[in-house]
């Protein structure tokens, strides 16, 4: 009996955990690489008339892939026209980055050399980039980019179907 209650208690946080990552990767649902303009358009209807979606809190605009691209390394070469390859939203309330409590050194922070008071914090293993205004600590903009798996799941399918032919 306590063998089974220790596998539903392994199960129950497997669960959990695969919930948290599949969050962690994606914006409302939408996953790039993984979701398409049919899975958006279900989620959130059809762009506005300036081709993104506007919400009480946030904009964002979803680029899609258009079609093979012949770039041997970049993944969103390699799946089919319509598929998200990265979502870009800007905030229109105060975030502060240091309210989301990541841990930073699974960032890495770039300056831009313009304006020293614009910082790019990257994680390429999630897929996901946040620009900080870092005299206020305010997120700006977050940009949902594939994750490094999902990527790497896309360029070895392409490698496996480049052997067989």
């Amino acid at each position: 009996m306590k063998s089974v209650a220790v596998k539903f208690i392994t199960l129950m946080v497997i669960l959990l955990l695969s919930t948290v990552i599949s969050r962690a990767e994606g914006w409302r649902g939408i996953i790039p690489l993984k979701s398409t303009r049919a899975d958006v358009e279900r989620l959130l209807g059809k762009p506005n008339n300036l081709g993104r979606y506007q919400f009480e809190n946030e904009r964002a605009h979803i680029n899609y892939a258009t079609g093979p691209c012949n770039i041997p390394d970049r993944c969103e070469c390699f799946v089919p026209e319509g598929t998200v390859i990265d979502i870009y939203v800007e905030l229109e309330v105060e975030l502060r980055f240091s309210s989301l409590k990541l841990n930073r050194a699974k960032f890495q922070k770039l300056i831009d050399p313009g304006d020293s008071n614009l910082a790019v914090y990257s994680n390429d293993e999630a897929g996901i980039t946040y620009a900080v205004s870092e005299r206020d600590d305010d997120v700006t903009t977050i940009q949902y980019l594939p994750s490094a798996k999902d990527c790497e799941e896309v360029l070895k399918k392409n490698r496996v179907k480049r052997r067989r032919t």
